[in-house]
Parts: C-alpha cells; structure tokens; sequence
C-alpha cells in the first residue's frame, strides 16, 4: 500500500444457502481482499439484513460503491431464479440511490452491471450460448489505467 489514504468503497456481498444449516448467509469471494489491497481500497462489506443501510454508509464516509458478482437479480417481469436473492437486490439498489445522491462512483462486476443496467431500465434476457461462459477462464482486454492490458477471468453466466 502506498502512503495515500486509501479510498473507502462500500462492497456489496453475494447471498449463499449454507449447506446443512437452515439459513442464508452473506460471502465474498476471497480474491477480493487482494484485488482491493492492490488498488489501495479500503473496502467496507455491506449486509444485505439491514433495513436501510444509509446509515451505515453515511458514517463510513464511502467514496465509491462496488457491486459484486454472484446470485441472479430480479428483473421485472421474470420469475425468481433459483439462485436469486431479493435481500440483495433490495440492498444495492439502495447503494446505488445513496451513491446517485451523493455523485459517487459505481462499479458493476458481472451481476453489479446486470443491477445497474436493471436499476436505470434496461432487461435481461438468457444468452443462447451462455453454456460458454459457465465455470470456465477466458481472455478479457482490460483498459490501460488499470496497468494491466489483459487478464484471464473466471465466468459463470447464466443470463
């Protein structure tokens, strides 16, 4: 890390059924932590259990908001998917009002873009060949400020 104060992002965090138990739980992806400590990110994981979680967002101070992958939204219109998670959807699109009103930055990674598009009125629809993108690596070119001009990622698309 460098001698810059690290910049206070609030990070939206995936909702899984706990084997053998009776309950939901929030997670995040492990390689996140690293992700973030590169970029000089203070991350700051927001429950999905809270009724509002303004509060909690205004006494961080956050200076950007990160959507994450993982669970299906709920586009309008469409039924529940298996893997959804109305708390979540509930929960960013709150951190997307809060991040608008305050004129923050908002990334969408993987379903975080799908919430963003769905919030300012587009749809989702299936890809007839999203069988490409299950449980599978495949080559992106990245931007340039991001220092590295392409990365293999990980994909797990169903819509």
């Amino acid at each position: 890390m460098s001698s810059v104060e690290p910049i206070r992002v609030a990070v939206s965090l995936r909702v899984d059924r706990a084997p053998n138990y009776e309950e939901r739980r929030d997670g995040l992806a492990q390689d996140w932590a690293d992700h973030l400590a590169q970029l000089d990110v203070m991350p700051f994981l927001v429950p999905n259990t809270l009724r509002s979680c303004r509060p909690l967002l205004e006494s961080w101070g956050v200076q950007a908001v990160l959507l994450t992958g993982g669970n299906d939204p709920l586009a309008p219109g469409t039924p529940p998917s298996v893997n959804g998670a109305p708390e979540r959807d509930r929960t960013e699109r709150e951190l997307i009002r809060f991040a608008r009103t305050r004129k923050l930055p908002v990334i969408g990674v993987c379903r975080g873009a799908q919430m963003l598009n769905l919030y300012f009125g587009g749809g989702l629809c299936a890809v007839h060949d999203a069988a490409h993108h299950v449980a599978t690596t495949h080559d992106v070119r990245l931007s340039e400020w991001i220092g590295t001009p392409q990365a293999c990622v990980n994909s797990f698309h169903a819509l």
